[in-house]
């Protein structure tokens, strides 16, 4: 039975795609018979991150943390995210001479410049030294890999995508009501929410999550419908009710949510940034730098296309093989690599 040892700073109880794609993979794994060991936050004490209260940094946990991962036996280690707990996990396994891999989860330059204006290209560097120590650096899209080679990282890239729980997500879940715009996720500056908001469409604009930019949102933009997080058949007949999903954000490594409503029979209205081009392919939704004619051009795809397309493109099974394929055994004999890892890499898709 294979040991993985998972290190993330990004776990429950926060509600993002990080988070759900960590549990998803992890629960597959346990059903295919691994032993998963996660080491989070909420193992150690914490503050709240400012601005983002429900994200916890752990704190004294330095002494913790070796033993932790030492005490699991592993046979493979992945750090998920460049957090305290990623890098100090890092730390550990280079001091200790233990391969490991990492996974590039969100475009954090990007967002450090949007909302700071502080270059990207001068945060990049320190993420570039967090993923060049790993043996495989997992992205979910080829788009992504290559960008983070334009910008001098050097590590092997595998591509890890993502799926869809084909019993939460599904036509079958549709009510016909008022028509209407949805947007689901973080509601934070970086999702540039208020370009949804303040695109030109005759649909009633629903707004499904929390964050902190919410109540901000909610006074200047009176007539949309601001609803909180959702989730279950809730959740599931919001995104099959709507007419086309809106998804203004460019800074997305991939976006579940968009997977998510094309499963639904909803079509998809996005920019044509890197990782909606790689996902929402013409028939299913409309990319357009002018979102209120991306919105237009969503309605007149066809419902039923969306749904087959998702079903049949994005599944947990596949994404999870990518993930284990792309793995890499803690100590390397005779300077080969003795696992799924290496030698494996071809086959997982790498970049």
């Amino acid at each position: 039975m294979p040991n993985l040892t998972l290190i993330t700073d990004a776990w429950e109880p926060q509600v993002n795609g990080v988070v759900r794609t960590l549990r998803t993979t992890i629960d597959i794994l346990k059903q295919r018979g691994w032993s998963v060991t996660v080491i989070h936050p909420g193992l150690f004490q914490t503050i709240p991150l400012p601005g983002y209260a429900e994200i916890g940094i752990p704190i004294k946990f330095k002494h913790q943390l070796p033993r932790m991962i030492f005490n699991s036996i592993p046979d493979y280690i992945h750090i998920s995210t460049e957090g305290r707990l990623g890098w100090s996990a890092r730390k550990i396994c280079i001091n200790s001479g233990l391969q490991f891999t990492t996974a590039y989860h969100t475009m954090f330059p990007e967002f450090v410049q949007a909302r700071t204006h502080i270059p990207a290209s001068w945060i990049y560097p320190l993420f570039r030294a967090f993923h060049d120590a790993a043996a495989q650096v997992l992205v979910a899209t080829p788009a992504l890999g290559a960008l983070l080679h334009d910008h001098g990282f050097a590590a092997p890239m595998s591509q890890w995508s993502r799926g869809i729980d084909l019993s939460a997500f599904s036509p079958d879940f549709r009510i016909e009501q008022e028509p209407y715009a949805l947007y689901v996720g973080r509601v934070s500056h970086e999702k540039q929410i208020e370009h949804f908001l303040k695109a030109e469409t005759h649909l009633r604009k629903i707004v499904v999550g929390a964050g902190p930019q919410l109540d901000q949102l909610k006074y200047k933009y009176p007539d949309a419908a601001f609803v909180g997080s959702k989730s279950g058949r809730e959740l599931s007949e919001l995104y099959a009710g709507a007419d086309v999903f809106v998804f203004p954000s460019v800074a997305d490594t991939f976006g579940l949510v968009l997977i998510e409503a094309l499963a639904s029979g909803t079509p998809v209205a996005a920019y044509p940034a890197d990782n909606c081009k790689a996902i929402v392919a013409d028939h299913v939704g409309c990319l357009d730098n002018d979102l209120s004619a991306a919105i237009k051009g969503a309605l007149k795809k066809d419902r039923t296309q969306c749904a087959g397309y998702a079903h049949s493109t994005f599944t947990w099974d596949n994404a999870t093989d990518q993930f284990t394929k792309s793995l890499v055994r803690v100590y390397v004999e005779s300077g080969d690599e003795t696992g799924i890892g290496q030698d494996r890499a071809t086959d997982a898709g790498t970049i």
